[in-house]
């Protein structure tokens, strides 16, 4: 009736939507997720918010005041980190050429980076960009982790989501933040 999976109401109950160990849900596709649930933790993200995406451009259009959003989580104390597609970099455009959509992969990534202007003023080291091949696309809202599985060809919005919540250190989802450490830690500031 909410639209969420049952876990999302009570993470400890006994459930089929719990999945095996840290799988809340999974979703045909991104376009299954609903926005309300991505804005519903971010605004009750208390420690980490933390994407990992070329572009994600329907966070901005579909997550109302998406920004304005992770300005007000960081200063209320949270730490933000948004990692975006180098629209000049070879894996970039590579992704566009095997989505069919060419330059256009380039041009969503510097729109999602003047979306995401006011956060790079108000606080300018949450954002950075990355030269890295994504096989997956990561958010993080403390302890929910969803990861937008790229199928090649595939748009990342007709592509797997797997909604995780953080089990054990050797779990998928610790598996996938590990990976974005590493992104992030390659990653540099946005060019001007």
């Amino acid at each position: 009736m909410l639209g969420v999976p049952e876990a999302i109401l009570w993470p400890g109950g006994e459930s089929p939507a719990n999945g095996v160990g840290e799988l809340v849900g999974l979703y045909r596709s991104r376009a299954d997720l609903s926005p309300a649930v991505v804005g519903s933790l971010l605004t009750d993200a208390t420690r980490n918010v933390d994407v990992l995406v070329y572009s994600g451009l329907w966070l901005w259009d579909a997550v109302p005041r998406f920004t304005t959003k992770l300005v007000e989580r960081a200063a209320a104390g949270v730490v933000i980190r948004v990692c975006l597609g180098n629209p000049d970099s070879a894996a970039v455009r590579k992704r566009g050429e095997e989505e069919g959509i060419g330059d256009d992969m380039a041009a969503r990534c510097r729109l999602a980076l003047s979306y995401a202007r006011s956060l790079v003023d108000a606080y300018p080291d949450s954002v950075r960009c990355t030269d890295a091949t994504l096989y997956t696309s990561i958010l993080r809202f403390d302890d929910d982790v969803f990861l937008n599985i790229h199928l090649w060809g595939n748009a990342a919005s007709a592509s797997p989501v797997m909604h995780l919540r953080f089990g054990r250190d050797a779990g998928v989802a610790a598996n996938a933040m590990r990976s974005f450490e590493r992104v992030w830690e390659m990653a540099q500031p946005p060019v001007e």
